[in-house]
């Protein structure tokens, strides 16, 4: 049955999982870049994608924690899968690190 706070629950729980997790990986890899002296383009570039790629995958996991609620896990994991690619060709797009 559908219930509205445990999807919001869910999705709470997964969102602030997935920004700490992030938060941290963000920061190395930028520490990274910082030390191997990359361009002030290449460095906002690269922050800004990391930033859109949190954003892709907390609306992949929130769409598909609400998707699981009336359909089989099969039909979750393929909806994941084709949206994911989308979003990410779509960040490749708007996004591209400068050279």
């Amino acid at each position: 049955m559908f219930d509205i706070y445990n999807i919001g629950s869910l999705i709470l729980t997964l969102s602030i999982l997935y920004l700490s997790a992030n938060k941290y990986h963000r920061l190395l890899k930028l520490e990274r870049l910082e030390n191997a002296g990359a361009s002030p383009e290449e460095y906002n570039a690269y922050d800004k994608r990391l930033r859109l790629e949190c954003i892709l995958l907390i609306v992949i996991m929130g769409t598909a924690t609400i998707l699981s609620q009336f359909t089989n896990a099969l039909t979750v994991a393929v909806f994941m899968i084709i949206l994911g690619i989308i979003l990410k060709i779509i960040i490749n797009k708007c996004c591209p690190i400068p050279k």
